[in-house]
């Protein structure tokens, strides 16, 4: 029989996006010539967005090779 392996990411991708969402919020409410603030958040925003997309891609590519 074989085994499925376990994903226990306790929530890490919803969490990540709702961080992702309130950094968002927080970067549009700053005003346009802050650059340096908005960088700092699009900065965060590039980071939170890739690590979503490598969590996604080990759940739908990763896992099921593994398991086969």
């Amino acid at each position: 029989m074989e085994e499925k392996l376990k994903w226990n990411a306790i929530g890490l991708v919803r969490k990540t996006q709702m961080l992702r969402d309130y950094i968002l919020k927080e970067k549009n409410s700053i005003p346009i010539d802050h650059t340096s603030k908005h960088a700092k958040r699009q900065g965060f925003l590039d980071e939170l967005n890739h690590l979503i997309e490598q969590i996604e891609k080990i759940e739908k590519i990763l896992i099921p090779k593994l398991e086969s």
